[in-house]
């Protein structure tokens, strides 16, 4: 139901819905039919949210993956005179 679609959905003052009526789809035992709809709300990507790096809440060392330790050697012995 259209309704229930778009509570669950919750569009805001400012977005965009878009409704498309989907027709009255036949029920398994032939007799309940009922109004089908596609909502769907236009609404941008959510913020990203900075206030707990800010105050110092999470540890930045703890959530990235630590660089590898050992260099990779190379399969062809590679060139050890670069200097990089």
């Amino acid at each position: 139901m259209a309704q229930v679609e778009l509570a669950d959905l919750a569009p805001q003052v400012g977005e965009t819905i878009a409704i498309k009526y989907l027709g009255k789809p036949e029920a398994a035992n032939g007799k309940l039919t009922y109004h089908a709809y596609k909502i769907a709300v236009d609404r941008a990507a959510e913020k990203f949210d900075w206030s707990d790096y800010a105050s110092g809440q999470v540890d930045i060392a703890e959530t990235d993956t630590p660089a590898p330790s050992v260099v990779p050697q190379q399969e062809n012995g590679g060139d050890d005179d670069i200097p990089f």
